[in-house]
């Protein structure tokens, strides 16, 4: 019965180091760091032309790579377009943000179904946005 207030202890003092590291256990919403909205616009049918235009807000005092993608669950089907967006001078995250938007024309894939339309950051993709789009027949 030693080990149950050892077991006890030994947690208790790495729940206080990890909450003492700032480290939080959660899941965090992406999207929320650097892109402020998406709209994917056009005929949903096969082939059809279609136009998405992503709204990000920079604040950083480095270049940001971009790129936006046609996926279909977790594969990449089309590259739609890439970009970097000039780092913001004197960027912190106490900043005013740069507002800008990319904007790419597509065409629809030739098969119906569901899709997603996502553009994220390569270095940090957990930093991303995306909207499904369903391409009827």
């Amino acid at each position: 019965m030693a080990s149950v207030p050892r077991c006890i202890a030994l947690l208790a003092a790495t729940t206080l180091l990890i909450a003492g590291c700032g480290v939080r256990l959660q899941d965090l919403e992406p999207g929320t760091e650097f892109w402020a909205s998406i709209e994917i616009t056009g005929t949903f049918t096969p082939d059809s032309p279609l136009h998405v235009e992503a709204q990000y807000e920079q604040l950083y005092p480095v270049d940001v790579d971009v790129l936006c993608e046609l996926r279909r669950e977790k594969e990449q089907l089309l590259e739609i377009g890439r970009a970097t967006v000039p780092a913001l001078a004197g960027g912190n995250p106490a900043a005013t943000p740069i507002a800008g938007t990319l904007s790419y024309d597509f065409s629809a894939p030739p098969a119906p179904g569901t899709y997603v339309v996502e553009c994220l950051t390569p270095l940090d993709e957990d930093n991303f946005i995306g909207d499904e789009i369903t391409i009827g027949s």
